[in-house]
């Protein structure tokens, strides 16, 4: 074993770990100054009284429908503005917007959810509901749907995905803010220029023949399997606004650089809502 005093007298190795402290301490004033608000990505919702009705792809990223109760009351208690992405692109992107004085003293968080899984309409749309006629306060979540899934319910399939008419319920009653996963939930980086193209102009099409009374309806995209390239990225800014990723939390104020890069923070089975919320208390400004 080689000695720690040979590194300490080392001239390379002083400069190294003085560079790491200033790497460290300047990413740690960064994020306290610049960090974003929270952005939480989901994907499915279960109940625990019935965790074996309409599965997800990927159990491993389900999140409880009890939990997400406790971590939606907290934050309604506690004020919480619930942001749609056209807000978030407006106010706090491209800054086109002012944020409205009503709403200056609230502190903003966005709860996305990908993938357009039929449970987020049967068990967590009633839960909006429910507790937006308690509180007396709006709520908002972001879907991010893949809509050739929405056209092929299969009532025989237990994995099962909202339709159109499902969004337009949701979307009415002012809960659901539509936005595009691509057409198919193809990984973007191994299509072809023509495949790209189609993935992300069908998608649109499709989710604003849905919603055509929604102006906001599919301008904004999460990338599928969180990949994105150069090619990806350049095409996605011809059809829309902004786009999303899941990022280390670190990293999660590079959105302030680019538009396409959106960092959200993905919650699985496993993060408790105290885990949660305690990333909500450091993620607000």
């Amino acid at each position: 074993m080689i000695k720690l005093s040979i590194f300490r007298k080392n001239p390379i190795f002083k400069i190294v770990a003085i560079a790491l402290i200033i790497v460290i301490s300047v990413f740690s004033i960064t994020e306290f100054f610049l960090l974003p608000l929270p952005i939480f990505g989901f994907h499915s919702i279960y109940d625990e009284n019935r965790p074996n009705d309409l599965p997800s792809r990927a159990s491993y990223l389900d999140y409880s429908l009890q939990n997400l109760e406790k971590l939606l009351i907290y934050l309604i208690n506690n004020d919480y503005w619930f942001l749609s992405t056209q807000e978030f692109y407006d106010y706090f992107v491209s800054h086109s917007q002012t944020i409205p004085q009503e709403l200056q003293n609230s502190k903003p968080i966005m709860l996305t959810f990908d993938d357009g899984y039929k449970n987020i309409d049967v068990y967590l749309l009633p839960l909006l509901e429910s507790l937006q006629q308690k509180s007396n306060k709006p709520l908002k979540i972001v879907l991010f749907i893949n809509p050739k899934f929405m056209k092929r319910n299969d009532s025989q399939k237990k994995t099962q995905y909202l339709n159109c008419e499902d969004l337009k319920r949701g979307v009415e009653l002012g809960f659901y803010d539509v936005q595009s996963h691509g057409y198919s939930h193809a990984d973007l980086t191994r299509l072809t220029f023509q495949d790209l193209k189609y993935e992300l102009s069908k998608s649109q099409q499709d989710l604003k023949t849905c919603l055509s009374k929604i102006p906001e309806t599919a301008q904004h995209l999460a990338y599928p399997y969180n990949k994105v390239n150069k090619q990806v990225e350049q095409l996605t800014s011809h059809y829309y606004q902004s786009a999303y990723l899941f990022k280390s939390r670190l990293r999660h104020l590079l959105f302030l650089f680019d538009s396409y890069k959106i960092s959200r923070i993905g919650v699985s089975k496993q993060d408790s809502p105290k885990t949660i919320i305690q990333l909500v208390k450091r993620y607000s400004n």
